[in-house]
Order: C-alpha cells, then sequence, then structure tokens
C-alpha cells in the first residue's frame, strides 16, 4: 500500500552514506520508499501521518528559518525526523548485507509464491522485496562493502526511523573535521 523512490546519495568517493526522505520532480514532491514504509507503519486506524515541513528558528547567524526536519503528524501525536540540506538522513546501517550474512531475514520470492511459508509469520512486520542477485545489478557500494544490496539500503532506513536511529550530518561537520585533522597533525 506504499511506494516510493529508492534514490541514495552517493558521496564524492561513491559510498552510499545517506539517503533523501523527499525528493522533488517537476514541481510535485514524492516520498522515499522508508518514509512511506514508516509512515504506514505508524498508521492507526489506517490513517498514515501527514508530512509537514519543520523549520529551525532564525538565529543571529542566520536571519531565515531553514528546514531541519519532516514532522509526521497523527492525530494527538506527532514526531519530527531531522533532516539535513538536501532533506536526507545518515543511512544507519545495521552490518554487512547479503543473503547469507545479512543483518535483515530473507524469504525466497519462490517459498511465498509456492506456499512454503506460513502467512502468519509475516504478520505485524515491514516487508522490503528487492534482490541480492548480482545479475540484477543491485548492488551498491557503502560503508559496509561494495556489494551491499539496494534492497538492505532501504531496510536499514526503515528499522532507523522505526528504533529511533535517525541522525543527519551537521552543517558544520567539515569545519570540525578540519579542526581535529589540525590538532591531530599539531600533536603528531
Amino acid at each position: 500500500p506504499q511506494a516510493g523512490f529508492i534514490n541514495a546519495i552517493s558521496d564524492d568517493d561513491g559510498v552510499i552514506r545517506s539517503a533523501p526522505l523527499v525528493a522533488e520532480y517537476q514541481g510535485h514532491y514524492y516520498e522515499s520508499l522508508a518514509l512511506g514504509l514508516y509512515r504506514r507503519y505508524r498508521a492507526s486506524d489506517g490513517n498514515l501521518p501527514a508530512i509537514v515541513p519543520h523549520y529551525a528558528q532564525a538565529s543571529a547567524k542566520l536571519s531565515y528559518p531553514y528546514l531541519d526536519g519532516l514532522r509526521l503528524q497523527h492525530a494527538s501525536n506527532s514526531q519530527t525526523i531531522a533532516v539535513d540540506s538536501k532533506v536526507a538522513m545518515l543511512v544507519p546501517y545495521r552490518g554487512r548485507g547479503g543473503a547469507n550474512a545479512g543483518s535483515f531475514t530473507y524469504i525466497s520470492a519462490k517459498d511465498v509464491l509456492q506456499g512454503k511459508l506460513a502467512p502468519a509469520s509475516l504478520k505485524g512486520k515491514v516487508v522490503v522485496l528487492g534482490s541480492s542477485a548480482p545479475t540484477l545489478e543491485d548492488l551498491r557500494v557503502t560503508p559496509m562493502g561494495n556489494t551491499y544490496p539496494g534492497v538492505e539500503v532501504q531496510a536499514n532506513l526503515v528499522a532507523g526511523l522505526i528504533a529511533g536511529q535517525v541522525a543527519v550530518q551537521p552543517d558544520y561537520a567539515s569545519a570540525f573535521e578540519l579542526l581535529q585533522l589540525l590538532t591531530l597533525s599539531l600533536l603528531l
């Protein structure tokens, strides 16, 4: 019942460390698959939480408010998901990927189609369909390895949202890294 885009953001070295939660295309805004699944997971009484932009207050440094999160509003409760300037979050990787050593349970589509899987075994679970077959070319370069299944990137995003493990790289990260390098070089 939920769908969304699966784009991820490769850093300059080609490694996927973050993924956008919302993207604009031809004047319309679309949610990522991970955000769509998370909204479906949080839906109670069949109604999806609404996505509302959350803006940081203007400060002495910035004279204008800027988008710093997405607020999911549903009835009386709401949750704000922190995002960076690209409306993205860092992927909270759980570990190695793949059917044999993956962080998530893999179930063969063949077993599902042939009725070998008990229907109750998926009840209440978030299921992401995808492939880890190299010939389908959905393998990505991530901090976990050079051949990480793209479907697990999305699964890690959903799991991170559910667990509340949402992290973004702060705007001052580059300056902080430079300061660390300078301090380390002075110590050496």
